[in-house]
């Protein structure tokens, strides 16, 4: 009897971003700037100085002088909490969620390697 010589064959390995991951950092960017959002706007409106109706515009980031005017009016002194909110934070977490959708969605599936 002749002894087959079985060769391994290692596969590379090659970092790879799988959706998963853009999906968990999108949700945890988003749901960090709606944190901030909500301590920052959510002490104006308590106060009286808006609605969360307007303070909703200033969540994404559209230019206005109501954003501005409501962050002027913020009273919050948080050494950890910067006083004004910036919505690139938001932006970066909802670009993330969607390419990680995108990524689910559109990328091929892996084979099982146990088939023919």
């Amino acid at each position: 009897m002749s002894e087959r010589r079985q060769t391994r064959i290692r596969p590379q390995i090659r970092p790879q971003i799988r959706p998963g991951h853009l999906l968990w950092a999108g949700a945890a960017l988003t749901g960090l700037a709606l944190a901030w959002w909500l301590v920052i706007f959510g002490n104006i409106v308590s106060e009286g100085y808006g609605s969360y109706a307007q303070a909703g515009r200033c969540l994404w980031g559209r230019p206005g002088y109501i954003c501005q005017l409501m962050l002027s009016l913020c009273t919050i002194d948080y050494w950890l909490i910067p006083k004004s909110y910036r919505p690139e934070l938001f932006q970066a977490g909802a670009a993330l969620l969607a390419l990680g959708g995108a990524f689910a969605l559109f990328a091929p599936k892996a084979r099982d390697s146990r088939l023919p």
